[in-house]
Parts: C-alpha cells; sequence; structure tokens
C-alpha cells in the first residue's frame, strides 16, 4: 500500500500541475459583465473644459441627466446628455470628493458635508449626514436607500436622509 502511494502521489501531482493549453476562459465561470477594456485616447471626445479648476466627480442618473463636482464648489448640471452644462453659482466654497444625481431634480453634493438639492440646482441646503470628517462617495440604489462611504465609515439611510440621517451599519 505504501509503495502504491509512493507512485500515484508523484503521478498526480505531476498531471495536476501540467500547463492545459486549450480555450479555457477564466472569467467564464462567473456572472461579472467584462466590458471592452481597449480604452484608447481615440474613442475619447473632449468636451469643453467648463473650468481652469479640477473637477473630481461625475454621475449620470439616465441617459440625460448629470451632473460634475470639483475644486471650490464648482457644480455642473445637464439635461441632456452633456451636450450643454449649466453651471451652479456658489454651493459652498469647498472642493466636492463626490456629486450624486438621484433623479432629474434631486442632487447631493459632499466632501466635509453632505448638500443636497431637490429643484434641479436652483437652491442647495446642508443636508443630514453622519459627522464624519470626509465623505469620499455617494451612491443610492433606489430612491430611498443611499449609502455614504467616509472617513468614518459607511453609512446608509433608508429614508433618502429626510428623517434621521444617515445611520452607522
Amino acid at each position: 500500500m505504501n509503495k502504491l502511494l509512493q507512485v500515484i502521489i508523484p503521478v498526480l501531482m505531476l498531471t495536476g500541475c501540467q500547463d492545459q493549453d486549450g480555450d479555457h476562459d477564466p472569467q467564464s465561470g462567473d456572472d461579472l459583465i467584462y466590458p471592452d477594456t481597449e480604452l484608447q485616447p481615440a474613442r475619447w471626445e473632449r468636451l469643453d473644459s467648463l473650468t481652469n479648476l479640477s473637477l473630481s466627480d461625475i454621475h449620470f442618473c439616465n441617459e440625460n441627466t448629470g451632473i460634475i463636482g470639483g475644486f471650490d464648489g464648482t457644480v455642473y448640471i445637464t439635461c441632456n446628455g452633456g451636450q450643454i452644462w449649466q453651471t451652479i453659482e456658489d454651493i459652498v466654497p469647498m472642493t466636492f470628493h463626490c456629486v450624486y444625481a438621484l433623479d432629474g431634480n434631486t442632487f447631493l453634493a459632499g466632501r466635509t458635508e453632505l448638500f443636497k438639492s431637490t429643484d434641479g440646482g436652483t437652491t442647495w441646503t446642508s443636508a443630514p449626514s453622519p459627522p464624519v470628517a470626509t465623505i469620499f462617495d455617494i451612491w443610492f440604489k433606489d430612491p430611498l436607500t443611499g449609502f455614504l462611504a467616509t472617513s468614518g465609515g459607511t453609512y446608509r439611510t433608508v429614508d433618502s436622509g429626510r428623517d434621521k440621517s444617515f445611520r452607522c451599519k
């Protein structure tokens, strides 16, 4: 029995470690979507720069409505797929790390505070948010359930941040 194991184990090791040529696709067994990642500069069209200031985030809630945020309270909103961008003036003088378009009228922008507009970007108010140093990302899975990624942890709201703000989960 011992001699049989001495023969079988090396054979299994040799056959198990052989490089298999063939059409094995390591991605075929998962459910992830793999986009064409061969991005080339010729495929990107530069839009007018809108500003000389740095821009940090962009989000579209549908094919037409989107928001861009950046340095010194810079915010731009589009309602036509990015063909024309409306400048939103002086929300606050801070660089927004993240912006989010919840729908055609509701926009969020954040860094050390969360700001919200419910009238298409005309007026902005400080929105209830957790007491954290920095908000890095905003994401909603539906109109009520949203998440904040912050320097103090991850937070969730189940009422669009209206009632008791974002809660640590």
